[in-house]
């Protein structure tokens, strides 16, 4: 009988990293929508400006994604969660006490780092906390949760906008941080402990020998490499999105700024019916490559319907079809690489991973703000949504040769 998320629930240490992840995404919502409408507010031409935004907070990732990879392996993972949760709290708090937009661009940049080590270190210890045969179950849990608090923390920031100001949204992220910190530091005593190279099988090795050990082990596994560039694609396609979002409200809906948080919101509620979805469903390995090749293929529809969106209303249910779309992309993809890269390697899969898939971000935000400030946000979202489509098929061609072996790794 296939894991549910319900039944990851009852493990103690897994319960924690769910918290400390759902309350710092809460947070990290509040930050989101606050710094997209202080970009507004500060500069000139608005869109790049916000785009300059996204672009920081890509950079350490596509700078340094490959270190995040090295400190998983290397260091006590618990004790590597609790700082970095602390440092990106002072961070992110510290934004509206200085009130400039470079401030905001050296904070975000320096808390982007700090998460360069956080999100391959808590990926890396999932399959940890909750054993091999509950991965698919624990990823799904992770997505409802972190979904479910979207909802109402985008809606808070955007009522605490309109009625009180920016300072609450960013002190609040900051709390957030901390909550978390505190969550990760009562794990279970072994649970992230680094593993020696007795038990890895590993030799002592230099910091570079470790770098060209994660990018060797994609190349040696078709289907890893195959994931990395196929990701790379979509994430050219689909991260300008968030740059959009912001314009799309001030541009098209022309709408007051709490409008970008009910947006956001409808966003997060389509990626938790994506993660309850997958739970309750619990695909087999065999089944991931054609939930990601549909996640790929409906994110171009729902790009290309809202370019065309004429209203509120009708745009609120296409973010929330482009969030189901990331939600079928992002569980079942956790679920196959956790599932068939070895713990000794896991955090610098990862690693590779964001790096690769930073670079390609943060070249989406760049362009994706030139097209809008250039021909509009309407025009940028169809050549997004006909990129994407592109991608589908190759996704598709790419794919369907893996079926039979999803979740093995491949020569």
């Amino acid at each position: 009988m296939a894991a549910t998320p319900a039944s990851v629930y009852g493990l103690r240490d897994f319960r924690r990293l769910w918290f400390a992840e759902v309350v710092s995404k809460a947070g990290s919502n509040l930050t989101e929508v606050a710094l997209a409408v202080l970009a507004f507010r500060l500069a000139g031409d608005k869109t790049l400006a916000y785009a300059g935004v996204l672009f920081v907070d890509l950079l350490p990732a596509a700078l340094l994604g490959w270190a995040g990879g090295l400190l998983a392996d290397r260091l006590d993972r618990r004790r590597l969660l609790v700082a970095v949760n602390l440092v990106r709290g002072v961070l992110v708090a510290s934004i509206p006490l200085v009130g400039t937009l470079w401030w905001a661009y050296v904070a975000v940049f320096l808390s982007q780092v700090g998460a360069v080590a956080y999100r391959p270190t808590l990926k890396a210890l999932i399959p940890e906390a909750v054993g091999p045969e509950r991965i698919l179950a624990a990823n799904a849990a992770l997505e409802v949760g972190t979904s479910a608090v979207d909802i109402p923390a985008y809606l808070l920031g955007a009522a605490l906008l309109l009625n009180i100001g920016l300072m609450p949204t960013f002190l609040g992220d900051g709390a957030s941080f901390a909550a978390a910190a505190a969550a990760v530091a009562g794990l279970s005593g072994g649970l992230g402990r680094a593993p020696a190279p007795a038990e890895t099988g590993d030799t002592p090795r230099g910091m570079w020998e470790d770098v060209r050990a994660g990018i060797a082990y994609h190349g040696e596994h078709r289907v890893l490499l195959r994931l990395l560039l196929l990701f790379m694609l979509g994430a050219f396609g689909l991260v300008g999105v968030n740059v959009l979002s912001a314009a799309f409200v001030h541009d098209v809906l022309r709408g007051p700024e709490g409008l970008l948080g009910w947006l956001l919101a409808a966003l997060a509620a389509g990626r938790w019916v994506a993660g309850w979805a997958m739970g309750r469903l619990a695909p087999p390995p065999r089944a991931y490559p054609l939930w990601v090749w549909r996640g790929f293929a409906s994110a171009g529809v729902w790009l290309l319907l809202l370019a065309t969106a004429p209203a509120f209303p009708l745009a609120v249910l296409l973010f929330m079809g482009l969030g189901l779309a990331n939600g079928l992309l992002v569980v079942p993809l956790n679920a196959w690489i956790q599932g068939m890269v070895p713990l000794a390697m896991r955090g610098r899969v990862y690693a590779a991973r964001a790096t690769g898939l930073a670079w390609a971000g943060a070249a989406s935000v760049g362009l994706t703000g030139v097209l809008a400030t250039a021909w509009g946000v309407r025009w940028t979202l169809a050549i997004l949504a006909a990129f994407v489509f592109l991608v589908s098929a190759w996704a598709w061609g790419w794919l369907s040769a893996e079926v039979p072996a999803a979740g093995t790794l491949g020569s």
